[in-house]
């Protein structure tokens, strides 16, 4: 190129043929002969061109035709397989198996799917076909039902074949029995055979054949590839005759094509003779007038160049300049490109690796020897090669920004962003892309769902109400417990205004005051007003809020936890009007109430007293942080809610009491503590509630509605799997048997058969035992412990395969139990699981349970010992304390032993009990039994 420009620049302008006339014009006539002879050449070349796109065209189509037929092959292969997965398939069952395949939508134009049944006089002579089934069952195929197919030698010819080859076989033309008015089309009908086994010969005949009809015009119409662009017909012989054809375009004898293409195509055994010609529509598309008049317009832009040529060399000077300008801009774009912080990179469309960012390889950890080799399928593991070609065939110059995963060389993932895009470079498309790591992204997006998740369970479960408020009062959120209060549906609360809804006319002032008040503090403020429920009733409700700001600091809402109070504070209030009523007031109250003066109880009712399990001797003048040293609280301990209660005259909390180290003595209760008389005196008045079985019947009603939606679950997941096992093993049977029979049969392939056979009757049966695991009803059963303890192993035996862990199993007896089987079963699952993390957690490789079951008098004695590492005796008192875990919290959630303890002892009315010792822990379960023989 320098040296062109520097001989154009050495070039007088005066002995420059450009300046000459006569050379002008003569340059004028040889453009024109040039143009004469490329219009002629530029006609035969489209042509041909257009021939090759029509070629193409008819190519494309007759592929989809020839994949529609295979799919009407696996059609007909399915209705095999139903027929072998069914030792007698009615005309209602085929109705059902039909319609599923929903073949309007997936297996447009077929006629119907049938079943015509071999009706045999002896085993070697055939009388007739009758049709038996024909779906959809329309007014066509009802005229079709009973019709002897055997009996017309066209279509006996195509079963014939069929039955000989064991494959599918396709028709000579015929008409349908289903033309039943006047637009009468030429038909066609595909065999398969249905072979069944006679075990006294131990040899196959054909009983049946599934076949499908076909409406010509209906078939190749519905087939819309290129419709527009040919007319097209088809013989079913090489000879274009009427009695042959099949199929001719509307309009074909109307049109001289300029374009034909001829092929064959076989099908089911029978070769089709297509032939295509070109359309008014193809051939309007690919008129070469068009590309002529290119040519002609190419011609005067080839004159105007050259005049702008002249004009460019006379300034080459300012080309020299614009040319140092460009070589800066070249030299500045690639030291951006390798300083860029982005890993940019750059594909050809098969996904080789062209040129790349030193930050994209560190991104992948390859180096620049490797990066020569290297292809988008090397990094690129969420999408599969084809996913990915179609992306990048699919891609265009507009940019298209999504997310995937990245494999580093060392073989670690990363999520990734991606924003691609197409560019041409000399003639070739290539791809422009640019990734980002999101890896922390994404683990905050999880972690912030998993959080958002966390939150809306506590909501969910909270005794409180949860109000979220917007500025203008409407609500924009309501946990399940304030609906139960206000009596309203989330759905009919929320969007509310929450003042005109639930507050009384006389009192909705006052919360404009408190609102001001909440927003000036910006801190939790504590309030009580009435409010209405939907039924009219006015409840007290004592609320703890805070504003909630946005991102600028501006108030977005109001944040409120709610208890209603009505009840406690009628009962106070009763307390604090009169003595008099004092002693009816103190025996009339369910829950236990202790009056407290300077820190020692100075009166009590009898609830007080069983609560306490004490005397009233015992406890009048104790001292109220002694007696309550062992409880805890979820918020504050007991010393820091009594300074509370004495400062702001009420206080209130749920807390964990012991009474003793048993576990037995571990009670739930929920107390109000507040101020009475006058404050000098620090007299104040606790009430009391036991909630331990209110508590205890919540989580194990929640316990029972989880089994019940998981029973559920694992039922219909049991009922979607049954049918497509059972033709797997039908289908596995039949290719197993076909395998037998040959001569050079693979012993490889009948192993692997028989090995898929046993597998799907394993996931079968173990899909019936999570079934009855988790079946919502629990009647009490007759069942022996053995077979249960194996029950639970065959549960999880993977895992302890997995996890090398040893089963030892003694066995003295084999008691009859009458009990709650699924129950029981439950707990053992509960124990072993206990074990599995106790090895995982302590790292243990050589794991080892034992299960011992033996006689204890009328006791069924069934012992789980591991040698996990043991328990402390600091924590063997608390295993069976509610929410108590030893696990981290996102693997445990302390309810597992608590909840077998209430199984055992309430509903099997027997014990658990536990032991340990430095390195083993052994549970052992007593069940009482009804059987003589243990």
């Amino acid at each position: 190129m320098q040296k062109i420009i520097q001989s154009i620049n050495n070039d007088s302008p005066k002995s420059s043929f450009l300046h000459n006339e006569f050379l002008r014009f003569f340059g004028l006539f040889v453009s024109l002969i040039l143009l004469s002879i490329i219009w002629q050449r530029i006609d035969i070349y489209y042509n041909e061109k257009h021939q090759e796109i029509f070629s193409h065209t008819t190519q494309e189509h007759l592929s989809s035709l020839q994949n529609r037929f295979l799919s009407y092959e696996l059609l007909l292969q399915s209705g095999i397989g139903f027929f072998h997965g069914s030792d007698d398939v009615t005309r209602e069952e085929w109705h059902h198996f039909v319609s599923a395949l929903h073949l309007q939508d997936n297996y447009p134009g077929v006629q119907g799917v049938g079943y015509s049944l071999i009706l045999r006089e002896d085993e070697a002579q055939l009388l007739s076909s009758a049709i038996l089934f024909l779906e959809p069952m329309d007014k066509r195929n009802q005229n079709a039902i009973g019709y002897d197919m055997f009996s017309e030698p066209v279509r006996q010819e195509a079963m014939i074949r069929a039955a000989e080859s064991g494959k599918i076989a396709l028709s000579a033309k015929v008409t349908l029995v289903q033309e039943i008015d006047e637009d009468i089309q030429a038909g066609i009908l595909m065999y398969m055979p249905y072979f069944k086994e006679d075990k006294s010969l131990g040899l196959k005949h054909v009983v049946g054949y599934v076949y499908s009809p076909f409406r010509m015009n209906d078939l190749i119409n519905s087939v819309a590839a290129h419709r527009s662009s040919f007319f097209i017909e088809i013989y079913d012989a090489s000879a274009q005759q009427e009695e042959h054809l099949l199929y001719r375009s509307l309009g074909l004898q109307e049109h001289t094509s300029k374009h034909q293409v001829h092929s064959t195509l076989d099908i089911g055994g029978k070769t089709w003779y297509v032939h295509y010609y070109s359309s008014p529509s193809f051939e309007k598309n690919y008129d070469t007038k068009e590309p002529i008049l290119y040519a002609i317009f190419g011609s005067i832009i080839y004159l105007l160049l050259l005049f702008i040529i002249i004009e460019l060399l006379k300034s080459r000077s300012l080309l020299k300049e614009k040319a140092k300008e460009l070589a800066l801009s070249f030299e500045w774009l690639d030291r951006l490109f390798q300083s860029s912080v982005d890993c940019i990179h750059i594909l050809d469309t098969q996904g080789n690796l062209i040129e790349y960012s030193p930050s994209f390889l560190n991104m992948l950890g390859y180096s620049k020897s490797e990066a020569s080799r290297l292809q988008v399928f090397d990094w690129e593991a969420k999408l599969s090669k084809q996913t990915a070609l179609k992306i990048m065939e699919n891609l265009s110059s507009e940019a298209i920004v999504f997310e995937s995963i990245f494999k580093r060389k060392d073989g670690t993932f990363i999520d990734v962003e991606i924003k691609a895009q197409t560019f041409m470079e000399n003639d070739k498309k290539l791809i422009l892309a640019s990734a980002w790591d999101i890896t922390q992204r994404k683990e905050n997006e999880r972690m912030l769902r998993y959080e958002k998740e966390m939150a809306q369970t506590y909501l969910d479960i909270v005794e409180v109400m949860i109000l979220v408020i917007n500025p203008d009062y409407t609500i924009r959120h309501i946990n399940p417990k304030g609906c139960q209060i206000l009596g309203f549906t989330a759905q009919e609360a929320i969007g509310k205004n929450f003042v005109e809804l639930f507050v009384p006319t006389e009192l909705r002032s006052e919360i404009g005051l408190i609102v001001n008040k909440l927003i000036n503090h910006d801190g939790y403020e504590y309030h009580e007003n009435i409010i209405l429920t939907k039924n009219g009733e006015e409840r007290l409700i004592a609320w703890k809020s805070r504003p909630l700001l946005d991102e600028n600091g501006l108030i977005s809402g109001i944040l409120s936890s709610g208890e209603d109070i009505t009840e406690l504070r009628n009962a106070q209030k009763s307390l604090l009007e009169s003595e008099v009523f004092y002693k009816t007031v103190f025996a009339s109250i369910t829950d236990a109430i202790l009056v407290i003066q300077e820190e020692k109880v100075i009166d009590c009712n009898d609830l007080a007293l069983t609560l306490l399990a004490t005397t009233k001797e015992l406890l009048l003048h104790s001292d109220i942080y002694e007696l309550f040293s062992k409880m805890e609280c979820k918020e504050k301990n007991f010393p820091q809610l009594m300074q509370v209660a004495l400062q702001e005259r009420y206080t209130t909390s749920e807390c964990l009491l012991t009474l003793s180290s048993a576990v037995d003595d571990t009670k739930i209760i929920e107390f109000t503590i507040s101020t009475f008389g006058d404050p000098q005196e620090q007299k104040l008045i606790m009430v009391i509630r036991d909630i331990t079985q209110k508590v205890n019947e919540n989580k194990l009603l929640r316990m029972h509605v989880r089994q019940a939606q998981m029973g559920e679950m694992i039922s219909m997941i049991a009922h979607q799997w049954r049918q497509p096992l059972a033709i797997i093993n039908a289908i596995t049977s039949q290719l197993r048997l076909k395998a037998v029979l040959n001569d050079d049969a693979d012993t490889g392939l009948i192993d692997n058969l028989i090995k898929i056979e046993e597998q799907s009757s394993h996931l079968s049966q173990t899909i019936s035992e999570y079934r009855d695991f988790f079946r919502p009803d629990k009647p009490k059963v007759h069942f022996d412990v053995l077979s249960l303890i194996d029950h639970a192993l065959a549960l999880i035996d993977h895992t302890l395969k997995n996890n090398s862990i040893h089963i030892e199993k003694t066995s003295f007896n084999n008691p009859i139990l009458y009990t709650y089987r699924n129950e029981v079963l439950q707990v053992m699952m509960v124990l072993l699981k206990n074990s599995l993390d106790a090895f995982v957690e302590n790292k243990i490789m050589d794991g080892e349970i034992k299960i011992s079951v033996e006689k204890i008098g009328n006791v069924c004695s069934i012992s789980f010992s591991d040698n996990a590492g043991g328990i402390t005796s600091d924590v063997i008192n608390k295993l069976f304390i509610p929410y108590f875990t030893t696990k981290q919290s996102q693997f445990g959630t302390g309810l597992g032993l608590y909840m077998s303890r209430l199984i055992i002892q309430e509903h099997c009315n027997g014990t658990i009990d536990v032991s340990s010792s430095a390195k083993n822990t052994t549970f052992t379960l007593n069940l009482p039994y009804e059987e003589p023989s243990c």
